[in-house]
């Protein structure tokens, strides 16, 4: 497995994020969402933050492409949903989504 891979990933997730909506959303389904909206926007930024996930450990190299399928069929998921990554959610929800896709 490439890192390659990964790249292309963090790149694909990087372009989905929305910088020029506001996007409020409260509730999702009867389920509170806004305890995944941060106050401050991340100094990180999240082609970083996601190779750091994937250069950790936790993950194991050989499960790396079908988790990449399960977090964009995940943010996918979440769009129908309305609920869209921004500047201000961005890093929380692609965390819980890649360590969702990695207990599958």
């Amino acid at each position: 497995m490439s890192f390659s891979n990964v790249v292309l990933f963090s790149n694909y997730i990087t372009n989905c994020v929305i910088n020029d909506k506001n996007i409020s959303f409260q509730m999702v389904d009867g389920i509170d969402m806004s305890s995944i909206i941060a106050n401050n926007i991340c100094e990180v930024p999240l082609f970083q933050f996601i190779l750091g996930i994937f250069k950790s450990t936790i993950i194991n190299d050989d499960h790396y492409d079908n988790l990449f399928i399960y977090v964009i069929n995940y943010l996918n998921y979440l769009k129908t949903k309305g609920v869209y990554l921004n500047l201000l959610t961005s890093h929380r929800l692609i965390y819980i989504l890649i360590m969702l896709a990695n207990k599958i």
